[in-house]
């Protein structure tokens, strides 16, 4: 979380939203999710929406494998806001890189830390290419501080405790920017997981048409879901993770999702291929309260999408074994969940 020292609480929530918005389009920086931040929280016995501190911080830095926190800071000095972060490293606290820049007003603010995270990212190593490859300034996906707030209390409502209790706080940050299309889409998604389809085609629809706003990751997946959930065009989103992968190569989420493409195509050798590589790159999958798998946004079946493939080769003793560790992982989630129920009864059939 941002030291902030201004005075002004729109900067807590808001500034880590837009920081992250900004780093997640960089293919050599992988950061650190708030789900996975969360469920580390919860193993060092901490609330998983506790403000984390510097102190904190390196702790999860250490816990997770990660190489460095960053910190993040913003003051007042009269009229201007000073905006700064420090790379530090998690083994032994010494500074790797750090960057300063100023804001002449409230609603520079978000400019000047995407400035000033530009040219943290080559400090830290990636080349001056890649920066301005995958540098679509953070304004340009939403120049509202109040919109990131809410947007940001809107994912982390989803997270905690479900869908329907984060649409809400999406809506409401619609409002605030009527051009904010990872809204848009965050809005799609989760009417989805609920079963609404017509308001899901709706959002992901605006999104779409909004989607030259945003990061080059962000624009992948936002096509993706447009093609899963609006037009049913399979190949068309099977290409769309195979472009996510190239400039990504790291991100489990395409190779699960193009998992479970490749098994609705009925391409059970990729299929399977796909789904082992997403869960070499995410051993660790984390589910929240309602059972949803986070790692994979767009659905739970490409956590199925191993046993399935092993059933459709022939090879019962791995489907088998891959379904077992499927519910072992999903026991504590609500049994009438349909993709649960679903695998049961596909489980059962291998008996």
């Amino acid at each position: 979380d941002f030291a902030n020292t201004t005075g002004d609480a729109v900067f807590d929530d808001a500034l880590k939203q837009a920081l992250a918005v900004d780093l997640e389009q960089s293919p050599f920086l992988n950061v650190l999710s708030d789900r996975k931040m969360g469920e580390t929280l919860r193993l060092m016995g901490r609330p998983p929406n506790e403000r984390v501190t510097r102190d904190v911080a390196q702790e999860i830095c250490l816990r997770t494998g990660s190489k460095a926190l960053l910190a993040g800071s913003i003051s007042r000095l009269g009229s201007q806001y000073m905006v700064g972060l420090q790379a530090v490293n998690c083994g032994n606290g010494d500074t790797l890189a750090k960057e300063q820049g100023e804001a002449s007003s409230k609603e520079e603010v978000v400019k000047a830390l995407g400035t000033v995270a530009s040219s943290l990212r080559t400090k830290l190593g990636e080349s001056l290419a890649s920066v301005q490859k995958f540098n679509v300034p953070i304004e340009a996906t939403t120049s509202s501080l109040e919109a990131l707030k809410t947007f940001s209390m809107g994912v982390a409502t989803s997270r905690e405790k479900g869908d329907a209790e984060g649409i809400p706080f999406i809506r409401r940050a619609i409002e605030l920017d009527p051009n904010f299309a990872v809204a848009y889409a965050t809005l799609g998604v989760s009417y989805a997981n609920l079963g609404q389809p017509s308001l899901s085609a709706e959002n992901l629809k605006k999104a779409y048409e909004l989607r030259d706003r945003v990061s080059e990751k962000e624009r992948l997946r936002i096509s993706a879901d447009y093609y899963a959930f609006v037009t049913g065009e399979l190949e068309k989103e099977a290409q769309t993770y195979q472009l996510w992968i190239q400039s990504y190569p790291q991100d489990p989420i395409p190779h699960g999702n193009l998992g479970a493409n490749f098994t609705a195509l009925g391409q059970y050798d990729k299929s399977l291929r796909e789904t082992q590589e997403a869960q070499r790159l995410a051993p660790n999958v984390v589910l929240n309260h309602r059972g949803i798998v986070l790692n994979f946004p767009l659905g739970a079946l490409a956590q199925v999408g191993l046993a399935r493939a092993y059933a459709l080769q022939g090879d019962t003793t791995k489907a088998r074994a891959a379904y077992q560790d499927f519910l072992a992982l999903w026991k504590d989630a609500d049994p009438d969940i349909p993709i649960l129920k679903q695998a049961k009864a596909e489980y059962a059939k291998l008996q």
